[in-house]
């Protein structure tokens, strides 16, 4: 800010992007609704954001999105990016480097590949001839169907590379290093060589036996050792970077899969060099497995079980070094293929709260669509709606225009969706997009598409309604600001009862992010005393809410979601001590009921009273799932509340209520003089108030319900 405000004032954000909380970073606030205050005398504060040190997982370029929205009387410029970098994530070593092939270097004719050329400078070129050449491949999920890969079929494709002293015919040598970034094949449970060097009596190999991919080592003349060897379970169809790292120094056959360790063995030794063929995907001559089977013709049909020990999969870049490399320069190695190989994978989900009903209106954050890192230019990705959507463009939704483009240096981007009011429809109708496939990009296999409901509201009506408030089509708001949340009641009472807030600094806020209201801790709505509501003929005996909300960081201090009454007699539900709590009193008597909650989770809640003093409260919410009644027959009907008024996030009038915080009723004055009871960093949805026992009446009342709330929230 440029000058301090005369009073505080609260930021509300959330972090989103590809970074993983917890494991790129950690925060406070971290994938949830945070809210910082600035002091009155304040130009500035920070959010902590810690990144873990030593992190050497495949960890691609990461997004770290802030999210603002406006608050009360200011409003934000941008939303900053924050790229996290891993320190890994380096070109690979070119010392010691003897072989390295990759896209750019495979040669090819009508679709077969004759050479693939070593980029090291070393000329040890991979050739094949005569029938047994690999096919081109033009990309294997999850890598980028730009790049050109070797795709080998399991029963005679194999490349060879010629004896060279600085491979094989050399030596004594002391170490090595070998990597191979591959997609298995639809079958890992057959001998299949993807790399051997050597004999039958000295050599080093990788292969896939038994649904386990093998890092062996041997000698059996001279100074003998072996075979040593690592091994780690592989799934088929599956994209994986693997090495080898043998070290007479350490005496080690070392393996790494996917950016970790799996395992070293000890007993290796210096490796004798001689002359003889190395090879990709299965060669003529022989090689050595863990358990010293000896395979005599590796590109025999009877080499081992009656099959060829040929590779059949694809493979992507292979790199062989002279040495040993160490374990953060083969983490790193594979950090820099994880990134350089599959970053322009497009997924797309639906964001779940951002699609509510047919009245939303715009929704701009319907569907994500995500990369698995950020780009250097503006990708656009194109998708299609699926024929087998029930919903009809132009009548549930306005025309989609087919792309999306996520700008250079993000990793996601948002299609907006705007929901059509079709009032002769009687049924919820489903949209699904599928992500349609591109020179540029390549398109996740498990996540290709997604669908949202679109609820109609003309299909349910709450029984017994007193009052509706529902997100977005019923607020009025500036800057975010909402002013008034309008009743969308139309029976039983004059109507509308609206809630409103006007005053300075206590005006809840919009939060297009998720499309719902979010009360910062300063802010609640006011709804005036009404025959329907509070100020009842006779007294109230019955009452049933439904409210949908999401709790924030805080679930420990009071904090009230919905009062009517005054510190006599009311009806009021707040957030205390880990609970949500339902109390009812009147003159001479006091009841509640409690059931636990978790901190930032979506709670779809049903609360309920009765004049026999019965309180009870069942909720599904995206945390699992609770229930409580209050036990006892204390109690009777709350008499009329005339002009005490309603408070929606904190008291308007006074209330009396059970704190689990201090395990005892609490008097509060309304909350404008009394800020510590205003709910903090909850967001709400939806509230319904009817004059009924749902619950108790239960069939098809209650089922109705449930159904309508599962439907139209379908995180919880």
């Amino acid at each position: 800010m440029t000058q301090p405000s005369s009073t505080p004032l609260n930021v509300n954000y959330s972090i989103t992007g590809n970074a993983v909380a917890g494991t790129n970073y950690t925060s406070p606030y971290a994938g949830a609704s945070g809210v910082l205050t600035l002091a009155s005398t304040q130009t500035s504060a920070t959010v902590a954001v810690t990144l873990p040190a030593g992190n050497t997982a495949p960890n691609f370029t990461q997004a770290l999105q802030f999210n603002f929205e406006n608050g009360n009387y200011f409003s934000y410029a941008l939303n900053p990016l924050i790229t996290l970098t891993n320190s890994l994530d380096a070109e690979p070593p070119t010392t010691n480097l003897q072989i390295h092939y990759d896209a750019t270097s495979i040669v090819s004719s009508s679709g077969s590949i004759s050479q693939w050329t070593d980029l090291s400078g070393n000329s040890n070129n991979a050739t094949q001839s005569g029938g047994s050449e690999p096919s081109l491949g033009t990309g294997a999920s999850p890598v980028l169907p730009t790049s050109s890969t070797v795709v080998m079929n399991g029963t005679g494709d194999h490349m060879t590379i010629a004896s060279a002293t600085n491979i094989n015919s050399g030596g004594p040598y002391t170490g090595k290093t070998i990597t191979i970034a591959f997609v298995t094949g639809s079958d890992v449970t057959r001998t299949q060589i993807l790399y051997a060097q050597g004999t039958s009596t000295y050599g080093l190999n990788i292969y896939i036996q038994s649904g386990n991919i093998y890092a062996n080592g041997w000698q059996t003349s001279g100074t003998t050792w072996g075979p040593v060897y690592v091994s780690s379970a592989v799934q088929t169809n599956t994209y994986y970077i693997f090495t080898l790292v043998f070290s007479s120094s350490a005496g080690t056959i070392a393996a790494y899969k996917s950016g970790s360790l799996v395992g070293s063995s000890t007993g290796a030794k210096s490796l004798t060099g001689a002359g003889s063929e190395n090879c990709l995907g299965g060669c003529i001559g022989s090689t050595l497995l863990a358990n010293s089977t000896v395979i005599s013709n590796i590109s025999s049909s009877t080499c081992l079980n009656s099959q060829p020990c040929q590779y059949g999969g694809t493979m992507l870049e292979f790199y062989y070094y002279n040495t040993a490399l160490t374990a953060l320069q083969v983490e790193g190695h594979h950090n820099f293929l994880f990134t350089k190989e599959t970053q322009n994978v497009a997924s797309i989900a639906a964001t779940g709260l951002s699609v509510t009903n047919e009245q939303s209106g715009s929704v701009p954050k319907a569907f994500k669509v995500t990369l698995r890192s950020p780009t250097a230019s503006a990708l656009t990705i194109n998708y299609t709606v699926d024929s087998s959507s029930t919903a009809v463009s132009g009548t549930d939704y306005s025309a989609l225009s087919g792309s999306v483009t996520i700008p250079a240096g993000y990793a996601s981007a948002y299609i907006p969706v705007t929901l059509l009011d079709d009032t002769g429809a009687a049924s919820n109708k489903t949209l699904q997009l599928d992500l349609s496939s591109s020179s540029n990009y390549a398109v996740s296999s498990t996540a290709a598409n997604a669908s949202i409901t679109i609820v109609n509201e003309n299909s349910y009506t709450p029984p017994n309604l007193l009052a509706w408030f529902n997100v977005p089509q019923s607020l009025t708001f500036s800057n975010n600001l909402v002013t008034n949340w309008a009743d969308l009641a139309t029976a039983t009472c004059t109507h509308p009862i609206n809630a409103f807030q006007t005053t300075s600094g206590q005006i809840p806020v919009f939060q297009s992010s998720n499309i719902g209201i979010i009360f910062d801790g300063m802010s609640m709505f006011n709804i005036n005393s009404n025959t329907c509501i509070d100020n009842v003929s006779g007294g109230i005996s019955q009452r049933s809410f439904v409210m949908v909300f999401q709790t924030g960081n805080d679930i420990t201090t009071p904090q009230v979601l919905y009062a009517q009454g005054n510190a006599t007699s009311g009806l009021n539900i707040v957030i205390s001590g880990g609970y949500v709590t339902l109390t009812a009193y009147a003159s001479g008597w006091n009841q509640y009921t409690s059931a636990p909650i978790s901190a930032n989770a979506l709670i779809g809640s049903l609360f309920q009273y009765s004049s026999g003093g019965y309180l009870e409260i069942g909720f599904q919410s995206s945390a699992g799932s609770q229930s409580s009644q209050s036990s006892g027959t204390t109690g009777g009907s709350i008499p009329a509340l005339s002009n005490n008024g309603i408070g929606i996030g904190g008291v308007s009038a006074g209330a009396k209520f059970y704190s689990q915080a201090s395990s005892a009723y609490v008097t509060v004055p309304n909350s404008p003089t009394n800020v510590d009871f205003l709910t903090a960093g909850t967001t709400v949805y939806e509230l319904i108030i009817m004059n009924n026992t749902i619950m108790s009446t239960g069939g098809t009342l209650l089922s109705d319900m449930q159904t309508y709330i599962q439907n139209k929230y379908p995180s919880l």
